[in-house]
């Protein structure tokens, strides 16, 4: 469900209010002038225009570039040498000047993005998101390959990172995270996803994936928006495991321990506490969760029947999509 390779030739994205086009590609010249990855030209003359913006990087590749139709180009990149600061992940300018809207500073090459109801989505195999405080490399997650954020800046960097420096504007990372594989064992690239479109219904992603979520599926894959009849919930994750239960001997208290899950569609989720036997939850509790972010939470049942007594936790999240854990136990 979705949220409410080098080129060396180049591609335009026109601008709503002035008669000229953004390109993009592996050049590093245009008309003569020294201009790297991206620039502009007028759209009847081909002479260059005012440009602001400037690739960190000669060894950046500007790979795809999208338009909202309001003035802002939205473009992915990668970089083939691998030195920092280098871009390899998504930005967006001003068509008309330039002029930077955001960088998210996420390393990982971008092969193709698209822009569709205030949403830039891109096939990638993003990671190290620092200056989203998002997909850390720390053994959480390995490549998040299709990613979704927000057509506007909605935040500021926390620090520096790669070509972005703290306080720079940063877009959000929404929390639409189907992945797939890299392709296959013999690729020489193991990209996975190649490209990917949308509009307000549907993103459909094509590339040399052989597997979607963790299930079969070859090189064309389709996500449908919440409003289509036939959209699928991506909810919370598996595996989630059965609580850590122990009782109080001296009090009688039972004490529930769980690690969360976490959701391929909503940020949030609701923990539910169900003890075998009492049809309602007996606790809940909302948290944040992302597969690089999951909380730890307890509970203390002060009012346990006598005896060995059985304890599982439920995971909502708002779509109503749902799943179990296994039970643990007190053990007496």
């Amino acid at each position: 469900m979705v949220p409410d390779g080098r080129c060396h030739g180049a591609q335009r994205a026109r601008g709503s209010a002035a008669a000229q086009g953004a390109r993009r590609g592996a050049f590093d010249r245009v008309n003569g002038q020294r201009r790297v990855a991206l620039s502009a030209v007028d759209s009847t003359s081909g002479d260059n225009v005012a440009w602001q913006w400037q690739a960190p990087s000669t060894d950046d590749v500007v790979t795809d570039i999208a338009t909202d139709g309001r003035g802002t180009a939205y473009f992915g990149s990668y970089n083939w040498e691998g030195f920092n600061p280098r871009f390899e992940g998504r930005g967006a300018v001003r068509i008309d000047d330039g002029s930077t809207v955001w960088m998210d500073g996420c390393y990982g090459d971008t092969q193709s993005v698209a822009v569709a109801a205030g949403v830039v989505y891109a096939a990638s195999h993003t990671h190290a998101c620092a200056a989203l405080e998002a997909i850390p490399e720390d053994g959480s997650i390995d490549y998040q390959r299709l990613t979704a954020e927000t057509t506007e800046a909605t935040g500021r960097s926390p620090r520096d990172v790669n070509h972005v420096s703290a306080g720079d504007p940063v877009p959000e990372l929404l929390p639409w995270l189907p992945n797939t594989n890299g392709g296959p064992q013999d690729s020489p690239w193991k990209n996975g996803p190649w490209a990917i479109d949308a509009n307000s219904e549907y993103v459909v992603v094509g590339g040399e994936f052989t597997t979607v979520n963790g299930e079969p599926q070859q090189s064309l894959t389709r996500f449908a928006a919440r409003s289509v009849p036939e959209a699928v919930d991506n909810g919370p994750q598996v595996p989630f495991r059965a609580p850590q239960v122990s009782r109080d001997r001296s009090t009688g208290d039972v004490s529930i321990e769980w690690r969360g899950t976490w959701d391929a569609q909503n940020s949030s989720i609701r923990y539910e506490v169900m003890r075998v036997g009492t049809p309602e939850p007996i606790h809940a509790v909302t948290r944040e969760s992302w597969p690089w972010q999951i909380p730890t939470m307890r509970f203390t049942d002060t009012n346990p029947p006598a005896g060995d007594t059985e304890y599982w936790i439920r995971a909502v999240d708002s779509d109503g999509a749902a799943i179990g854990s296994p039970q643990g136990s007190t053990g007496w």
